[in-house]
């Protein structure tokens, strides 16, 4: 059950709407909304880092040659609490796109409306793991909030699956959404996609497809903590980009986390089959952005890719592409996923809502 404190930091947050020019980026900074202090994690992002690993008692034993990816797989995404209020409607619903079969899931208010907003949806975990159960609390509160349609894409996942399946599926959602928006009460014309981490890289690649095939008008681009760059030469990343007040061997551990998990997704999701440099999987390196429709970049301060959505920020203005970039101070990589745990997280699902309805 949700208390009354994590209500008060939940509209702390909302009403939080600093500015800064930081290296020449405009962002709105999101204070830790219980804590006037800086450079350290949000007290809630450190107590669960202290915590103890559960032990997994049955582990998916499936390897991809010497890769545990069945326990790499348990190990991601994060039991969540539903926030939504109102019944939300959940409708499951098998695609048949270019190279198979995946699954899309539907969320819509109780009410059957036509001209609906839509979000569709892409989660994250490095293009090998993660899935719509672990973003299906955040996708219900979007559709409740929004009075819109989310439709979350279970896109086939690498290593079985990998560099261009996940990709091509995501972009096959966009095509079944536009013809079939009037089935699915959707407003042809208020069409956004979202993506968090790897989902965000998908969103993007998509999005960049579908300005160049024309394929629907997009609203909005909504990137929540992307992954945008496999190549670190497209960019420069240092230690020393972070201000690390406290508990910087834990921040470090995270940092070096978050790269083993980069290496494996060379392995594991490109298997050679494209360069890590390409802008077909590194969207940084694509220096034609115009005509992109706004994009919403969220990061937190203390994630490894904070520095890639912030360079990517600065290619979006030199190609006068509108654009939001919010940080939340305390947050690391993936906070979506702690939906009703941490208030960032319902904070971050008010700003995109704001962001759409705008």
């Amino acid at each position: 059950m949700i208390g009354k404190e994590y209500k008060e930091l939940v509209n702390k947050l909302g009403k939080c709407n600093k500015r800064e020019n930081i290296n020449g980026l405009d962002i709105f900074i999101k204070d830790i909304p219980d804590s006037n202090r800086e450079g350290i994690l949000d007290p809630r992002v450190l107590a669960r880092k202290l915590q103890p690993k559960n032990e997994i008692k049955q582990k998916d034993k499936t390897m991809f040659g010497e890769i545990p990816i069945g326990e790499i797989r348990q190990g991601m995404g994060c039991t969540n609490i539903d926030i939504s209020k109102d019944k939300i409607i959940i409708e499951e619903r098998v695609l048949y796109g270019r190279s198979g079969e995946f699954r899309i899931k539907i969320y819509r208010p109780e009410s059957v409306l036509k001209d609906l907003p839509c979000i569709i949806f892409i989660h994250g975990g490095a293009f090998i793991g993660g899935s719509t159960d672990v973003v299906e609390n955040p996708c219900k509160a979007l559709a409740e909030r929004l009075y819109g349609v989310v439709v979350s894409v279970d896109y086939r996942l690498a290593p079985e699956f990998p560099y261009p399946t996940g990709l091509m599926d995501c972009y096959y959602t966009m095509e079944y959404v536009k013809n079939n928006h009037e089935a699915l009460g959707i407003n042809v014309d208020n069409i956004s996609i979202a993506g968090d981490s790897a989902g965000g890289n998908l969103a993007l690649i998509s999005s960049i497809m579908n300005r160049d095939e024309k394929v629907l008008k997009l609203k909005s681009i909504i990137l929540l903590y992307p992954l945008l760059t496999l190549c670190e030469r497209l960019y420069e990343w240092n230690i020393d980009q972070y201000y690390i007040n406290e508990d910087r061997e834990i921040i470090e551990k995270s940092f070096v986390g978050l790269k083993k998990t980069l290496d494996l997704i060379d392995k594991l999701y490109l298997q050679g089959k494209i360069e890590p440099e390409n802008k077909k999987v590194s969207p940084l390196a694509e220096e034609n952005l115009k005509g992109l429709p706004p994009v919403l970049i969220v990061t937190g301060e203390f994630d490894y890719l904070r520095i890639q959505g912030e360079e990517f920020s600065k290619n979006l203005i030199l190609n006068h592409v509108k654009l939001k970039h919010i940080r939340y101070r305390g947050m690391d990589h993936a906070f979506l996923d702690k939906c009703g745990i941490y208030p960032q997280a319902e904070d971050c699902i008010n700003e995109i809502v704001k962001w759409i309805k705008g």
